[in-house]
């Protein structure tokens, strides 16, 4: 064992493989960064360069893409309230008001050092847990996923308690676009006799219209115009602004490490992702916050939360690749295929048969991480200011990229199409109060949720008893009704004060 595990190491410590690694974080930041193009469209790109390469520098190189993919997508979310990519999208809501306080390079020091956090979490879990962890999702029943996914969208939908209604309007017209195409049994539905939607609606053509172009649409409204953007507002930031401080990092590491164990537990369950992960960490932070009402206007527990979990997913994604052969998502698929190029069949045998890699994957992993936060940390100020340009300038390049991001997504004008479809759609969910987050997270959770509905149903004989028999389901249902509760019960309480408020204003 000791030998396999110094051969491993020898593997990374090398010139090539820290060089290709390095690459690879620096090529995922950029990538990240551009709003419609993101970590798996890199890892896709970048596979043919991989040929040539050894296993263990292979997957380091598309580990470093992922994972500078990920936080180059906090990039344009912190500054330009922009994601670059779905995973993103909660990062927008506490880093873009600090951009807008001046404060856009302490959100990104925030979102990095909650990075590596997350990185570093899950390469030990990946260590450590991936046998048991990986045993215990593969017994998980279709019943105990859709439980997980009820708690999942009542809790994102919690995140907009001031407006429930419109809030659980949005996640239900989410769900009703994910059943576009065909269902779980193969048969069309709501494609209205077209076959080109019988492929159902692309997913980065939803987050691209409804987060990133619709964003833009939206500030290039004249009264948005006169106004300083993130990037902006942080280029001319003092350096008390700028300083992330010991004491607030020690204030944010509880969040950290928080999310980047929800990350860990939902990157070992195959097809939850890293969405889901952000949100779901955010809107745990906020519930378990000592102060929530900072949420949403500039809190860094808000930033450390999102960027720590949907970093944990890539660690945690491996775990069931490595030891079961079954991808948790799409970059775990594409690694998948790397591995299989390169004659190395993910599963419990390749821990007997190539042991010498499977450690020197511990370490590129640990070592990807380590190479993200030294490349993002000395590329701050450059990111500030390139995106600090001004936005008459920035504004066509972002839509530009968005639109070639959505057409690289499937090589398809289709894509274009509904990605400009849905920036509408975007653009007046922003203007009326409608919840764009909680409308992505039902389109994300739609199949899966129908998928583990099914599945459940059919293997019952279409008895719900499965959903009261199981402790896992009877455990989440109870949490959610017992957050449906929270929930309405903090509207009422917001309700009440905006009537006192109004009512001491008409006196006046």
């Amino acid at each position: 064992m000791l030998e396999n595990v110094l051969l491993g190491l020898g593997d990374v410590f090398n010139f090539t493989s820290l060089l290709f690694m390095f690459l690879g974080v620096t090529c995922g930041i950029i990538v990240g960064a551009i709003p419609g193009l993101s970590g798996p469209i890199a890892i896709a790109l970048c596979i043919p360069l991989t040929y040539y390469m050894t296993p263990v520098a292979a997957i380091g190189f598309l580990v470093g893409i992922n994972k500078g993919g990920t936080f180059g997508g906090s990039i344009a979310s912190i500054l330009l309230n922009t994601p670059g990519a779905p995973e993103s999208a909660a990062t927008c809501y506490d880093g873009y008001p600090l951009a807008l306080q001046g404060k856009g390079e302490k959100a990104l020091k925030c979102s990095l050092f909650s990075s590596f956090f997350g990185d570093t979490i899950s390469a030990f879990s990946l260590i450590i847990l991936s046998i048991p962890l990986a045993t215990i999702a593969l017994k998980l029943a279709p019943a105990d996923l859709c439980a997980i996914m009820v708690f999942s969208l009542v809790l994102v939908s919690g995140l907009d308690s001031s407006s429930i209604g419109k809030s659980l309007i949005a996640g239900a017209v989410g769900m009703l676009l994910s059943c576009v195409g065909l269902d779980c049994f193969g048969d069309d539905r709501l494609n209205f006799g077209s076959l080109t939607l019988s492929a159902g609606i692309p997913l980065m053509s939803v987050a691209i219209g409804t987060l990133a172009l619709s964003e833009i649409v939206f500030q290039m409204q004249p009264q948005f115009l006169t106004q300083k953007s993130g990037a902006e507002a942080s280029c001319g930031a003092d350096k008390d602004a700028c300083r992330l401080t010991f004491s607030e990092m020690r204030r944010v590491l509880p969040t950290a490490m928080r999310s980047s164990l929800i990350g860990v537990v939902i990157g070992v369950l195959p097809g939850l992702g890293s969405t889901m992960a952000a949100f779901m960490a955010y809107g745990t932070a906020k519930k378990t916050s000592k102060n929530p009402e900072e949420f949403g206007k500039g809190s860094l527990e808000g930033v450390s939360a999102p960027e720590a979990a949907n970093n944990a997913i890539i660690g945690a994604n491996l775990v069931p690749l490595l030891t079961l052969g079954i991808p948790g998502n799409v970059s775990a698929a594409i690694i998948m295929g790397a591995l299989i190029l390169h004659g190395i069949t993910p599963g419990p045998l390749m821990f007997e048969e190539h042991p010498r890699v499977i450690y020197g994957i511990y370490c590129a992993v640990l070592m990807a991480g380590c190479m993200n936060l030294l490349c993002g940390w000395s590329g701050l100020r450059a990111f500030i200011h390139v995106l600090g340009c001004p936005r008459t300038l920035l504004y066509p390049v972002v839509m530009f990229t968005c639109m070639v991001g959505a057409y690289l997504a499937d090589n398809s004008v289709y894509c274009t199409f509904v990605m400009l479809i849905l920036a509408v759609l975007g653009f007046f969910m922003r203007k009326f109060g409608y919840s764009f987050v909680t409308f992505l997270i039902g389109f994300v959770l739609g199949p899966g949720f129908e998928m583990s509905l099914q599945q459940s149903l059919t293997i019952s004989g279409d008895s719900l008893e499965v959903f009261y028999t199981r402790p896992i389901p009877i455990i989440l249902f109870i949490l959610s009704l017992f957050m449906i509760y929270r929930i309405y019960k903090q509207w009422k309480k917001d309700t009440g004060k905006q009537e006192e408020k109004a009512e001491s204003l008409d006196l006046s």
